[in-house]
C-alpha cells in the first residue's frame, strides 16, 4: 500500500507490505521491518529493525500528532488537489493562508502587515509541544493580513498570516 505524507515542508511516499502487525515499510531509500501491535485506540508498540517503541497517535483530518518518547511530530496526509498543478485553488490558499503545525501559541511575529517578503523567509514563530516551530513563507508575496499577536493561542485551521502572492499585488 502507497501513502504520501507530508512532514513539515516534506513531501514523501510511504510503501507498506505485509498483513496483520508484521509490515515491510520503505520510505525514500530506506526500507524498515516493522512489528506493529495496537495497544489502545492511539497507543501503539512498535519494533522497528529490532528497537522497541512506543508511539502515541492523535488524529485530526488528515492530521497525525504522533510522540514517540520526548519527541513529537506531525505528519499530513496530502489533499492530491492541494499538491496537483501548481496555481490551483487549494494550492494558492495552502501558500496564502499561514497556520500552525499544530496548537499552540504565538510566540513572535517576524512581519507585519505590508512587509513584501521571499521565499523561505521566516514569517512567525509558534511554540507547540514545547518546541519552537518557525513558519516559513513558500512564495514572494505581500503580508496582507495579520490576525494573531504575539501570546495568542492558536488551533490548526488558524490562519495567522494572510499573504497576497507578488503576482497579485
Amino acid at each position: 500500500m502507497e501513502h504520501e505524507l507530508r512532514f513539515g515542508q516534506e513531501c514523501f511516499k510511504v510503501t507498506t507490505e505485509g498483513k496483520g502487525g508484521k509490515l515491510r515499510a520503505t520510505i525514500g531509500d530506506e526500507t524498515y521491518e516493522v512489528d506493529l501491535e495496537n495497544i489502545s485506540e492511539n497507543c501503539l508498540s512498535l519494533l522497528i529493525d529490532g528497537v522497541a517503541y512506543t508511539a502515541y497517535v492523535a488524529r485530526e483530518d488528515n492530521k497525525r500528532f504522533v510522540q514517540i518518547g520526548e519527541e513529537q511530530y506531525l505528519f499530513e496526509e496530502p489533499e492530491e488537489e492541494a499538491f496537483g498543478a501548481i496555481g490551483g485553488a487549494a494550492a494558492q490558499l495552502a501558500e496564502t493562508g499561514i497556520g500552525p503545525p499544530m496548537p499552540g501559541k504565538v510566540v513572535k511575529l517576524l512581519v507585519k502587515e505590508g512587509d513584501r517578503v521571499e521565499v523561505g523567509q521566516g514569517l512567525v514563530i509558534v511554540e507547540a509541544m514545547k518546541m519552537e516551530h518557525e513558519i516559513k513563507s513558500t512564495i514572494e508575496a505581500t503580508v496582507k493580513k495579520v490576525n494573531f499577536s504575539a501570546g495568542d493561542l492558536v488551533n490548526l485551521g488558524d490562519v495567522i498570516i494572510e499573504l497576497e502572492p507578488a503576482a497579485m499585488s
